[in-house]
């Protein structure tokens, strides 16, 4: 007989997240209930899976009203708490402006906590022991001092990983460009699933809440949306992936990021080894991530590959004519990395950690990203159909 070494809730909620917070706090009281992971006076990170500007429903960002009622509970356990997150997308003011649409900012302050951007904050250099990839990186400085943190995934597929779930969710901790050196980084799906686990053995949630109420799979497509009408929740977030990846489709062992992280000692993904409380999952309908594995490896070999040409630098530069030489840019710079000649600021490359606090902060958005002569052509292109509304006043 196979011992059980830990928890997971299933709990089953309505598909248009009217009876989320029920759901969430049922969950939470299957595993041991709110104090059994928070206690008072303690600093919480609530972290969810901001991607894009896209909410909750369209699958691809963690819905606001999960996490607000985190914020909810935590501030019930007489905990201060903030909320953070650094987008994927890479514009002045990005991750401001998805944490303002998707409506994080108002539900969660609403709720009692506080709310930033990981791009707008301090950062911390980290060295991680032990590292095959992520030997060191920058990591935003609430993430860091946080004496719990609460990762909010989402139910989605990735191209590399085959999955986008509560272990991997940690990345968005990393600032700035230092997501796309990660990328650069793990070049690979198997560099890349060992680089999110080495970044794990630095920043371990206490607990992972996953919103798979709404879900996305495939290549993202309209057609690709999910819907498992589901929470899961549990102590250990390589649980709580191993299950959300069963009812997506998948065996946890075909997920190289669960399988490394097992290996490691990190978690449990053998499902024999996880007791489900709530709903079984034999009684759950599968909600098919990918529907043609084929097509799916040869999309994610695509992605590493061709990303690597396309984005081939990704540097802060100045735009002369914007800039009115405030030296802003120096005062924020967490690495003293930039300096003035002829009242223009100058990057030292060498000493640049990527995380553009530099482009996030300048009052008058004259620092850029040179994404190389290839990168800036595609971004540009990308950028171009873009709306004056993505820059914030």
């Amino acid at each position: 007989m196979v011992d059980v070494n830990t928890r997971v809730a299933v709990v089953r909620t309505q598909r248009n997240y009217s009876e989320v917070e029920e759901a969430v706090r049922e969950a939470l009281d299957l595993i041991g209930g709110p104090g059994s992971f928070i206690q008072s006076d303690q600093d919480i990170l609530i972290k969810p899976n901001l991607l894009n500007t896209k909410g909750g429903e369209s699958g691809m960002t963690t819905d606001s009203r999960v996490t607000a009622t985190l914020v909810k509970i935590a501030r019930e356990q007489g905990s201060k708490v903030v909320v953070g997150d650094s987008s994927g997308m890479r514009f002045h003011g990005a991750s401001e402006r998805v944490i303002r649409e998707t409506g994080t900012r108002s539900a969660c302050e609403a709720a009692g906590g506080q709310v930033v951007s990981f791009d707008s904050t301090p950062s911390l250099r980290v060295e991680i022991p032990d590292a095959r990839i992520l030997k060191e990186c920058y990591v935003a400085q609430p993430a860091i001092e946080a004496d719990v943190i609460i990762t909010v995934p989402k139910f989605k597929s990735h191209a590399l990983t085959k999955f986008t779930g509560a272990v991997k969710n940690q990345l968005g901790c990393l600032p700035g460009g230092q997501k796309t050196i990660a990328h650069r980084l793990g070049s690979t799906p198997e560099r890349f699933a060992q680089l999110l686990v080495d970044l794990y053995t630095i920043i371990r949630p206490r607990l992972a809440v996953m919103d798979a109420v709404v879900g996305i799979g495939g290549l993202w497509r309209s057609t690709d949306r999910l819907t498992p009408g589901l929470i899961i929740a549990g102590e250990d977030a390589v649980a709580v992936d191993a299950v959300a990846v069963r009812i997506g489709g998948f065996d946890p062992g075909d997920v190289p990021t669960l399988r490394i992280a097992a290996e490691s000692g990190l978690g449990v993904a053998d499902l024999n080894c996880i007791e489900i409380a709530g709903s079984r999952l034999e009684d759950i309908a599968p909600a098919h991530l990918v529907s043609n594995r084929r097509i799916s490896d040869l999309f994610g070999f695509l992605f590493s590959t061709l990303s690597q040409f396309f984005i081939s630098k990704q540097n802060p530069k100045v735009h002369p004519e914007k800039c009115t030489g405030c030296t802003h840019c120096l005062e924020v710079c967490p690495v003293e990395a930039i300096s003035m000649a002829s009242d223009r600021p100058l990057f030292n490359l060498d000493e640049c950690i990527r995380c553009f606090c530099c482009h996030e902060l300048c009052p008058q958005q004259a620092v850029g990203i040179d994404w190389g002569l290839l990168g800036n052509r595609v971004m540009g292109r990308s950028r171009s159909s873009q709306t004056s509304a993505e820059t914030i006043p």
